[in-house]
């Protein structure tokens, strides 16, 4: 076995990308690190995120899919398939004397 030392950085990082999840690599290749370290650092913090998701029972979230059970959400029609986006309402407070809302996502 040949010592890490040994090896190019290149053979290093791209055999440290290759093992990763699919869903982790992407995100860690998106961020654009610099070295070996900035990727394992990305990397574990994605798969720390994921973890504390799950934990929170937050994986639509993540996957990109929103509970249908929610009583403030819209359905989208899609050719493909139907789409779920929840709403959310802002209040905006300030000088004036009226309460100001929108929504939106």
């Amino acid at each position: 076995m040949e010592p890490l030392s040994d090896l190019p950085n290149r053979v290093i990082e791209e055999t440290f990308m290759g093992r990763l999840l699919p869903r982790i690599k992407a995100e860690v290749e998106f961020c654009q690190p610099v070295g070996l370290a900035q990727m394992m650092r990305l990397a574990q913090l994605v798969e720390n995120r994921e973890i504390i998701r799950n934990e929170a029972n937050l994986k639509g979230y993540s996957g990109g899919k929103y509970s249908s059970s929610s009583p403030s959400t819209i359905k989208i029609n899609d050719s493909k398939n139907n789409t779920v986006f929840p709403i959310r309402t802002v209040t905006l407070r300030g000088n004036t004397t009226g309460e100001v809302k929108k929504e939106g996502p």
